[in-house]
């Protein structure tokens, strides 16, 4: 199972192993949901046992901590685990969850009754994509280098 973690998750190009486009779609999806789950986790316990009272943190600063952390771990394993191409594979889901936010952006601004809810899924949906952005353009850096 460490073998094929390490041949998944492999910094590298790599030549002629072309089966790991299969998991593309659906290994960072899964990783960066799992990510998010769990730093959610771990703050609602820190909030629990610290300060139960703190309802507008729950509600608001949790939710996108979380989103940051699902996004930097959805971008990296995109990153880690095309086999080449990597940067380019980062733009191009960078560009199409950048489209999703645009679209969810403009649904909360030409709504007839915008509520409370579909602001913060607007401003949510940005920050996921600014956060998928600064990590895409890290990992190209460092790459480069």
């Amino acid at each position: 199972m460490n073998k094929f973690i390490d041949i998944l998750f492999n910094k590298q190009e790599v030549e002629g192993q072309h089966w790991r486009w299969f998991f593309i779609p659906v290994a960072p999806i899964i990783f960066g949901i799992l990510a998010g789950l769990a730093v959610f986790a771990l703050n609602f316990v820190q909030l629990y046992l610290l300060n139960p009272s703190d309802v507008w943190m729950f509600e608001f600063i949790i939710p996108m901590v979380s989103s940051g952390a699902c996004a930097w771990v959805f971008i990296k394993s995109t990153y880690y685990i095309a086999p080449k191409f990597k940067a380019i594979t980062c733009k191009v889901f960078c560009a199409f969850f950048g489209l999703v936010a645009i679209f969810v952006l403009m649904s909360a601004f030409l709504a007839p009754t915008p509520e409370e809810g579909e602001w913060f899924v607007a401003i949510r949906s940005v920050l996921i994509f600014v956060v998928m952005l600064l990590t895409t353009q890290y990992l190209v850096n460092r790459s480069r280098k």
